[in-house]
């Protein structure tokens, strides 16, 4: 079954906006009338880090979910650039909702907050070592097992009952 992953939470929206500017205002640095722009002999030198900062957003946009397929027996988070990652439903136990528990700006071991979702790896004092893929705060669910994956489906509800479904289903035939 597809899920759409739920629309961006209003900080990566924020970030997006403020970054977005960031970059336009370094990629229009060599036309501005700055007497010390204007002086430098590699004035297009200025589009340097205009041009890595992009490039490092469009990575990470690769990076992030843009929606999830459950089958019997896995999860699968499509990636808008970069394929699927799979997840095998019989490594999680239970499905909550993430709630205060997700905080993504907390301790991140690696990957992305705030622009584009929230994928990668993280830790907290409530789940220890995780994962998100996910793409808002506040639709954010729980898978729990030894390494807790955090997603966020654009229809929660139905998400939760068939994830719990299929989890039970396989309980049984083990």
């Amino acid at each position: 079954m597809e899920f759409a992953a739920a629309p961006l939470d209003k900080t990566n929206r924020i970030a997006g906006v403020i970054v977005f500017i960031f970059i336009l205002g370094m990629l229009s640095m060599p036309l501005w009338p700055i007497q010390v722009i204007q002086s430098m002999p590699i004035r297009w030198a200025w589009l340097l880090p205009g041009v890595s900062i992009l490039l490092i957003l469009l990575v990470v946009a690769g990076f992030s979910p843009a929606g999830y397929h459950v089958t019997d027996t896995e999860l699968a988070v499509r990636r808008r650039a970069f394929g699927v990652k799979r997840y095998q439903l019989s490594s999680f136990y239970s499905i909550e909702d993430a709630g205060e528990d997700f905080k993504p700006f907390g301790h991140k071991r690696g990957g992305a907050a705030g622009f584009f979702g929230y994928s990668g790896r993280y830790k907290n004092k409530v789940w220890g070592h995780y994962e998100a893929q996910a793409t808002n705060a506040k639709q954010a669910l729980v898978l729990l097992g030894p390494i807790p994956l955090v997603v966020s489906p654009a229809e929660p509800g139905m998400f939760k009952e068939i994830i719990e479904a299929r989890m039970k289903q396989l309980k049984r035939t083990q």
